[in-house]
């Protein structure tokens, strides 16, 4: 019988495990930051009569059961959604899809800014 010990492995599991949380809250401040830039972007194009739409924004990071670290970005104001997706109806100041439009346009700054912060770890 042959009998190997490897000295160590308790500490290389505690360093891969401490790698592993400051990658991760390098990922969670990477979403923050990616989020906040969607929400205050979103804002300015955010229709406008009392501000209570505008001022309703929320940027939150959570945990998703399928896709693990995540942020929220969205309107708690009870009539968003309605405001968002009637893209028929006239804004005088701002438009609808206020929340999608810079969604879209932003992608690919936000995943740089997650991305960046990954990186600095």
């Amino acid at each position: 019988m042959i009998v190997v010990a490897v000295r160590g492995v308790a500490k290389a599991l505690a360093a891969l495990k401490n790698q592993q949380k400051k990658k991760s809250a390098a990922t969670r401040r990477g979403l923050k930051k990616a989020g906040l830039l969607l929400q205050r972007e979103s804002q300015t194009l955010c229709p406008v009569l009392t501000g209570n739409l505008r001022n309703s924004a929320f940027t939150r990071v959570g945990k998703s059961l399928t896709h693990g670290d995540i942020v929220f970005v969205g309107y708690t104001a009870e009539y968003a959604i309605f405001v968002h997706e009637n893209t028929g109806a006239y804004h005088h100041v701002g438009q609808a899809k206020f929340l999608e439009a810079p969604a879209r346009r932003l992608e690919p700054e936000m995943r740089r800014i997650i991305a960046e912060e990954v990186k600095k770890g």
